[in-house]
Formats: structure tokens, C-alpha cells, sequence
């Protein structure tokens, strides 16, 4: 490993750049230790908000492709998102005790209401995008 005192800030900020914000791809690039970068993360944060912005960046596409997914009419996405998300309108997935050792996860929907929310899936991914 490199002597700490060569490494920079710059020399770190360029390596999360080109790294994506992946501290261990960083720090073997510039040749230190990833905790390195981590410590100086807490006096520069400059570096933290590298990082931050890189999280922030995966994020966005990752609930991109979540959008597209549901969009699409994938039935288990749409309701992966509604346990997470939807609990504030009452969605979220209720379990059934099975047996002692394990549990079955429950989504109560009718049939009826599978059918209208395939329905309208299908109807979100045929309207032009409007954004």
C-alpha cells in the first residue's frame, strides 16, 4: 500500500469519480487501504458528497427500472412496491403463521382486483409518457 501522505484529495475525489463512488475500487486504484478513504471522508466532505451523489445516482436508476418494471405489467414488482411504499394508503404485505418455524407472506387482493390492476398496469405502459 502507498504512504498516506501521498494521498490526496483530489487524488481520491478522482478515483470515486471514475469508481462510480465504490471506496474499495477507489482505494485499490490510488493504492491505500478503503478505510483510508473512509476516515478521510469524515474531515473532507467534499469526498463524502462524492460518495452521497453516487448513492443518490444508483438509486435513480434503480427506481427507474422499478417504474419501467410496473409499467410493464410485472405483477410481483407492482406488489413489491406496494409493500414498501404503498403502506401509507394501507398496502403491505400480511403474514400467516404456517407453522412454528415458518411464516407465509399473505397479500389479501381478489381476484377481481388482480384482474383490474393488471388492467390498469397495462393501460399505464399504452398512455404516452408524459415526463
Amino acid at each position: 500500500m502507498a504512504n498516506t501522505k501521498k494521498i490526496t484529495v483530489n487524488k481520491v475525489i478522482k478515483a470515486l469519480i471514475k469508481n462510480n463512488g465504490y471506496i474499495s475500487f477507489a482505494a485499490r486504484e490510488i493504492g491505500c487501504h478503503r478505510n483510508t478513504i473512509t476516515n478521510m471522508m469524515k474531515s473532507h466532505p467534499e469526498i463524502r458528497e462524492i460518495v452521497d451523489d453516487k448513492i443518490e445516482l444508483k438509486l435513480d436508476i434503480a427506481e427507474i427500472q422499478i417504474e419501467n418494471a410496473i409499467k410493464s405489467g410485472d405483477l410481483s414488482t407492482a406488489k413489491w412496491y406496494l409493500d414498501r411504499i404503498g403502506k401509507k394508503r394501507g398496502y403491505g404485505i400480511t403474514t400467516i403463521q404456517q407453522d412454528s418455524e415458518s411464516e407465509i407472506p399473505q397479500i389479501p387482493i381478489s381476484k377481481d382486483t388482480q384482474k383490474l390492476g393488471i388492467e390498469y398496469l397495462r393501460n399505464l405502459h399504452n398512455e404516452p409518457n408524459n415526463g
